[in-house]
């Protein structure tokens, strides 16, 4: 793996955890989570899992190529009290990543898409912005 990856785990992403071992019958499950960036190579965000709605936090560090991230799930549901802790890679293009995860003794393996990155974002809040401008001068 590219520890020189300069793309940010920062935006939107869409994904799919599977378990293994002992819990391989379990189905997988889709989740939806968004990262920012809160300090040099830090990052923090929420996580929501398809079907019961479970929504968690996460924080996590990223070092090149490479994430961390610890998820905490909110709420009052007592299956799911402990943290479970993801690794894994972001690809060369930014636009994927997978890895492994944990929780006590179950584990599995995960992977995500990007929907949407803090870049892009930006870019298309700019154009918005100076779209509104130039309406603004054609209408005085």
């Amino acid at each position: 793996m590219n520890d020189t990856n300069n793309h940010s785990v920062a935006g939107g992403w869409l994904g799919t955890y599977h378990y293994r071992g002992l819990l391989a019958g379990v189905p997988p499950v889709r989740f939806e989570a968004a990262f920012r960036v809160a300090a040099e190579g830090k990052f923090s965000g929420t996580i929501l899992d398809d079907g019961g709605g479970c929504e968690a936090r996460a924080t996590g560090i990223q070092t090149g190529s490479q994430v961390a991230f610890t998820k905490v799930y909110v709420g009052r549901r007592r299956s799911y009290a402990l943290p479970v802790e993801y690794e894994g890679a972001l690809a060369g293009d930014g636009k994927t990543m997978r890895g492994t995860w944990r929780i006590g003794e179950a584990r599995g393996v995960w992977e995500a898409r990007r929907l949407w990155s803090e870049e892009s974002r930006g870019e298309q809040e700019a154009a918005e912005e100076a779209r509104g401008r130039a309406e603004e001068l054609t209408a005085a």
